[in-house]
């Protein structure tokens, strides 16, 4: 046992024992010796490797669509208003990039499912307490859930059309007060609803008296609005 040992010390100072070179040494006794330590450092390196890759290549999401209605609505259908938000808004949070992210449910109230109510549940927590959620698309059904006071109204923004003057004159409310902007005609959104499809309306969420003391958040709410009047003037 002794030899033994000691043939393999002289072997890790590169000697040449019996014939035997580096390959000898490297299988009978470098990996007898240290394959645990060179797995582990392998898997570190590996994980490290991969950890620095994802921090290097993530993108921040600069804004934020929130569309929720009973219609199956692809990305592809959106295109046209994320367009024109990326252009409009820019590269919001200054990493050089724009990235504009689309959260997507489909939720219809008179039918709904488990995993709906769960969308729902998500659309609530968004409406009620992300600050940084500002603009949604909502069928008409889930409008009427929340309720005006939650979203801005149009013409304290100067921005009165009849496309916010739709939901009150088709209801019946004699008020120029309006949350809601219709979308349905619009070129934006064309091809995406039909004409048995309940009326969708883009709205925007309401300002808390903190939101309003934040530059940041009042840099959003003017970027958002300038959304709404390049959404309003784009033609055919």
């Amino acid at each position: 046992m002794a030899k033994k040992d000691s043939e393999r010390e002289r072997l890790m100072e590169g000697i040449d024992v019996k014939g035997r070179g580096i390959g000898y040494w490297f299988k009978n006794v470098f990996l007898y010796h240290y394959r645990v330590h060179v797995i582990v450092a392998l898997c570190v390196i590996i994980f490290g490797s991969l950890i620095i890759y994802e921090f290097a290549t993530n993108e921040e999401t600069d804004y934020t669509i929130t569309i929720a209605t009973d219609k199956a609505v692809t990305e592809s259908m959106l295109e046209g208003l994320s367009d024109i938000v990326a252009e409009t808004v820019g590269d919001l949070n200054g990493d050089g990039n724009v990235v504009v992210e689309v959260i997507n449910y489909q939720i219809s109230l008179a039918n709904i499912s488990e995993d709906q109510s769960n969308y729902l549940t998500a659309l609530d927590s968004l409406i009620m307490g992300e600050p940084n959620n500002v603009l949604y698309i909502l069928s008409e059904e889930l409008v009427e859930r929340y309720g005006a006071d939650w979203f801005e109204y149009y013409d304290d923004y100067d921005i009165i059309t009849e496309e916010t003057e739709y939901y009150n004159e088709q209801n019946g409310i004699e008020s120029e007060k309006s949350s809601y902007l219709y979308i349905n005609d619009l070129p934006v959104f064309a091809g995406m609803f039909g004409e048995d499809d309940q009326p969708h309306y883009l709205c925007i969420r309401g300002w808390t008296i903190s939101d309003k003391e934040n530059e940041e958040y009042i840099e959003l709410y003017n970027r958002t609005f300038d959304v709404v009047r390049a959404v309003l003037s784009e033609t055919e």
